[in-house]
């Protein structure tokens, strides 16, 4: 999955609390962040929705990697592994059955 990004939000400062209880320091006074349960960036003048960090720097919300989607991840690469090392057993026991036909058919051969 690709990372997906969005672009920082700018506080509206207010010295009240927000409505939905999220709320970020800015300035010396409370801003809030137009997202519910949002992220608020380390320069307190920014916020992120939730499940995303803020790069304030590049401007920009980066959606967080969650564990589980590592874990999957490393399940799917695992499975792909296995399914690879079995299909050159198969095509390795695949040769050994020509080649042992082959012999059978020159012994064969040489009998007649």
């Amino acid at each position: 999955r690709a990372n997906i990004q969005s672009e920082l939000t700018a506080l509206s400062v207010r010295s009240v609390a927000c409505d939905d209880g999220s709320s970020c320091l800015s300035s010396g006074d409370y801003g809030c962040c137009p997202y519910p349960t949002a992220v608020c960036c380390d320069d307190g003048e920014h916020c992120c929705p939730e499940g995303y960090t803020c790069d304030v720097s590049a401007g920009s919300c980066n959606e967080v990697l969650h564990v589980m989607t590592v874990h999957r991840v490393l399940l799917v690469q695992r499975v792909v592994s296995y399914l690879l090392e079995t299909m050159v057993v198969v095509l390795i026991l695949q040769q050994c059955v020509v080649t042992m036909e082959n012999t059978a058919v020159l012994k064969d051969t040489h009998v007649t």
